[in-house]
């Protein structure tokens, strides 16, 4: 049984050392905490998903080296960190489980992690966070050459010394990548297997117990065989820092550390245009979060789409890749997503609109948001009118609701906060607002007697009046007279008198008809009466 005096002796190193070693059983904190997880959400069956950590593709050289550069401001003078590390790289022949490895000259620790992964299959972030949470290399501002000799805890076994043949960057970091893809392909050798119940230490000291764990998934047993242990409870209460005596930090690092670094992993990997999309927008702690699936292929014109926490991102050679998210998102997927008639997105979503508004535009017109008229989509020459008058910055304001087509002359109309848009195959796309817009909607819209508007109203008439003209007539309104309509005979005998400016002034009714033959209308300055086969009689008042 191990002594109360021994285990006083583990967990002051574990406070005092820098740096993680003899694959994580003693740890102290190198980086910021996590802030988007807690030691509850530790989930020891699975650790991170497959697709994340056999991501080959995770970060290309650049973007590791960028990430190093991140991490160290400057080294201690007389020390290498690992940003600036640079090795004769060893070649490596192909076999089952890594492709040929070509050594370099003076390769830069940042190729040397990124080509390890690409030939071996294993994540460049995961190499990364295996590097810190075995010899803290990747923050270290002043790494001793030991630390680059086991920096991957290779060969380097709890009970023993390390193997010295294991020893030197390029080795460990190959070695270690190659390890995890044995234990890819042959789990049945190891004694941590998925797809069952394992019982998993919490310490090498077996006096300290441990539990039975459920490994779901490759990637975690693979962990478990490199670093054979568990956090128990108190490393998880204290989760960037120490627990007790019976508490190893191997396992719990590497989690804690790729979420801080990377994000979820609980997640998918995401690379490429979409990746580089979902990067500009925060990645995990963005308004995205974490991936919910694969990127997935195959839709039309080969697009390409993956899903978040947040929304998505779509890709086409064409249109680019583009995120969609709230209710943007949610009107574009009732439309039928890039098989409707908006089609991809071709920009990003934009906010800072009038009424906190957000717009996104596509292939096939554009979706407008705001607070007071959720979102709707515009096109076509309904859109194009909207554009004309102003976007949501015009007498319209924002679309309240979506276009509908199946009218009359295969017209269409879109209603807005301040009017609406119609439009058919005979007549172009009008706006109407106010009172002409009711007196029109009082006459049965399009199938009433003025058919569709012809033009947009037009004002600075008299008495500040406004008209506006249909297929079959006008409409006519002031403040004293409100809106009427006028048509056919009557209005033209009123042309005749100078229209609104005449003695007859503006309609005050519309045309009233006793019989088939016989209509008058009445006017702010008289009447006109008209007898079917007559000439309209106008009466002055």
């Amino acid at each position: 049984m191990r002594t109360a005096t021994k285990r006083l002796i583990v967990l002051l190193c574990a406070v005092t050392l820098a740096a993680t070693g003899f694959n994580g059983i003693i740890t102290a904190t190198t980086s910021a905490p996590a802030a988007a997880v807690t030691g509850s959400d530790f989930r020891p069956g699975k650790i991170i998903t497959d697709e994340l950590f056999y991501d080959s593709a995770a970060l290309s050289a650049a973007e590791v080296q960028t990430f190093l550069n991140g991490k160290v401001a400057s080294c201690t003078s007389g020390y290498t960190c690992l940003k600036s590390y640079r090795q004769t790289s060893g070649s490596r022949a192909a076999d089952a489980y890594c492709k040929a490895y070509t050594g370099q000259t003076n390769e830069t620790s940042a190729s040397i992690i990124y080509r390890v992964g690409k030939a071996c299959g294993v994540s460049q972030m995961v190499l990364l966070v295996l590097l810190q949470k075995e010899q803290g290399l990747v923050t270290s501002t002043a790494p001793t050459a030991e630390k680059y000799q086991k920096a991957t805890g290779y060969g380097c076994p709890d009970t023993a010394a390390c193997d010295s043949k294991y020893y030197g960057f390029f080795n460990q970091v190959y070695m270690a990548a190659w390890k995890y893809k044995v234990y890819r392909a042959n789990p049945g050798n190891y004694n941590y297997q998925a797809g069952r119940s394992n019982y998993i230490l919490y310490n090498p000291d077996t006096d300290c117990g441990g539990s039975n764990v459920y490994i779901q998934n490759q990637a975690t047993a693979g962990l478990y065989t490199y670093t054979p242990y568990q956090p128990n409870q108190a490393a998880l209460n204290n989760l960037n820092g120490t627990g007790d005596s019976c508490s190893a930090y191997g396992n719990r690092n590497f989690w804690r550390y790729y979420n801080s670094w990377f994000g979820s992993t609980d997640a998918y990997p995401v690379h490429g245009a979409i990746g580089t999309v979902y990067r500009a927008l925060g990645g995990a702690s963005g308004v995205l979060g974490v991936s919910t699936s694969p990127e997935r292929c195959g839709l039309k014109n080969s697009g390409c789409y993956q899903q978040f926490k947040g929304g998505s991102i779509h890709w086409t050679s064409k249109s680019g890749a583009h995120a969609t998210r709230g209710a943007i998102r949610t009107e574009w997927q009732a439309l039928g997503w890039e098989n409707g008639f908006l089609g991809y997105p071709k920009g990003d979503q934009g906010c800072g609109l009038k009424d906190s508004g957000c717009y996104q535009t596509f292939e096939g017109g554009g979706i407008h948001y705001s607070a007071n008229t959720d979102a709707h989509a515009t096109r076509g020459k309904i859109r194009a009118a909207w554009e004309a008058q102003g976007w949501e910055n015009g007498k319209l304001g924002y679309p309240k609701g979506d276009q509908g087509c199946g009218l009359k002359d295969s017209g269409c109309y879109q209603t807005f906060q301040g009017g609406s848009i119609h439009y058919s195959a005979n007549t172009a796309a009008q706006i109407t607002t106010g009172g002409i817009r009711s007196a029109w909607q009082a006459s049965g819209w399009q199938d009433g007697p003025m058919g569709y508007p012809t033009s947009n109203e037009k004002c600075g008439l008299r008495d500040s009046g406004c008209y506006q003209s249909f297929q079959k007539g006008k409409i006519h309104w002031s403040s004293a007279s409100g809106a009427h309509l006028t048509k056919g005979a009557i209005q033209k005998a009123w042309a005749g008198t100078g229209w609104e400016n005449g003695r007859l002034r503006y309609p005050t009714t519309n045309e009233v008809c006793s019989s088939s033959t016989k209509c008058v209308q009445t006017f702010q300055g008289g009447t006109i009466t008209w007898t079917s086969g007559k000439t309209p009689v106008i009466r002055y008042t």
